[in-house]
């Protein structure tokens, strides 16, 4: 994963963004893969009669961004994204290995891919990229659901391509880029 002066640049503040409400790791490895940052969100809230025993209501909601920098995106950097949100972070971050997840009163769980692009995307990358879709729901959403969401910063054009769930992220890449001299 090499990097530019201007990609870690980018990085750094992208990951600032996200450092007040998400544990962050930089250099991360997760679940076999490395990636350039890892920034990890959890939100609880519980509604109580009187004593927290008597719970009415609970919900949880989590998100984990992985973050990689490549010299220039590809179809095979967007594949090998979505497979591991859908087919490894999912299954294990989510769910772990189970069939529903784990935590108890889950609402919903955000997996989402960055990639920080030095040079302009192949055209390929930028189509697969905005096509891409991912959404689970367990038992009929009693227990939650997770979506995955994808987004891509292009350094030299300083253009932001982004999945149809990713169009908040676009929003806050865009700022950035907007920013950056």
């Amino acid at each position: 994963m090499a990097e530019s002066a201007r990609s870690a640049a980018f990085l750094e503040r992208l990951l600032d963004l996200y450092r007040a409400q998400f544990d962050i790791e930089q250099n991360a490895e997760k679940l076999g893969e490395r990636f350039d940052g890892y920034c990890r969100y959890a939100y609880e809230r519980e509604k109580y009669v009187l004593l927290r025993k008597a719970k009415l209501w609970g919900m949880r909601n989590f998100e984990h961004v992985f973050i990689r920098i490549v010299p220039r995106l590809t179809a095979g950097d967007v594949s090998a994204m979505g497979s591991f949100l859908s087919e490894r972070a999912e299954p294990e971050l989510v769910r772990g290995g189970g069939k529903y997840p784990t935590v108890e009163d889950h609402m919903f769980t955000a997996l989402t891919g960055v990639f920080i692009s030095e040079a302009p995307p192949e055209p390929a990358a930028l189509e697969a990229l905005s096509k891409w879709q991912f959404e689970k729901s367990y038992l009929f959403s009693l227990k939650g659901y997770s979506q995955g969401r994808m987004a891509a910063a292009d350094l030299e054009d300083r253009t932001v391509t982004a999945s149809k769930a990713g169009r908040e992220l676009k929003a806050s890449l865009e700022k950035l880029l907007a920013g950056q001299s």
